[in-house]
């Protein structure tokens, strides 16, 4: 796969998924795509080509005689979005899946902008020497997020995929508790 062309390279993953693949929306809040496949380096190349995604191995009975089974996974919003930048003209089957998933992914893309800006602009009111607990009730957040931002702390579980869906799902937190902050730009 490596000396196929952009555009074979294409339509062959958009062949994959709309084959043997899954478009997941996940309680309208986060995007899953997956290939499953007996082949292990297909699902590798495909991998090693796209440049992120893991490939997963599935517990199968052991009482029967299955054959091994893997499965190609996407499950960060900003990786399944260049998935779909990479495939999506050549997806026939699934277009309608992949146009709620795109519907998502911009949707959690744009509150990770708003999130984004908000600790900024938390963090130039405490380089201004603000007492945290004022910027906290100003903001609307908690004083241990405005603590924590300005130890450097960061937080990607907006993107982070299903691991962080699993979290939130036994504790959920209020929306003043979610946040993310970028890498913060060399002064």
């Amino acid at each position: 796969m490596n000396d196929w062309s952009d555009d074979a390279f294409a339509a062959y993953l958009a062949a994959m998924i709309d084959g043997e693949g899954h478009i997941e929306v996940i309680t309208g809040h986060s995007v899953r795509v997956r290939i499953a496949n007996t082949v292990r380096h297909t699902l590798e190349a495909i991998k090693d080509r796209a440049g992120f995604g893991r490939v997963i191995e599935y517990a199968r009975p052991k009482d029967k005689n299955y054959k091994r089974l893997f499965c190609y996974e996407v499950s960060n919003v900003i990786d399944c979005k260049r998935l779909f930048e990479i495939c999506g003209r050549y997806i026939h089957m699934k277009p309608d899946q992949m146009a709620e998933a795109m519907t998502i992914i911009n949707r959690v893309l744009a509150d990770v902008e708003k999130i984004d800006a908000r600790n900024k602009a938390i963090l130039v009111e405490i380089a201004k020497g603000r007492v945290q607990l004022h910027i906290a009730k100003e903001f609307g957040v908690s004083p241990q997020l405005v603590s924590y931002l300005k130890k450097g702390h960061q937080w990607g579980s907006v993107l982070r995929g299903h691991q962080a869906r699993k979290l939130h799902s036994r504790f959920p937190r209020r929306q003043s508790q979610v946040f993310r902050l970028q890498e913060q730009e060399a002064a």
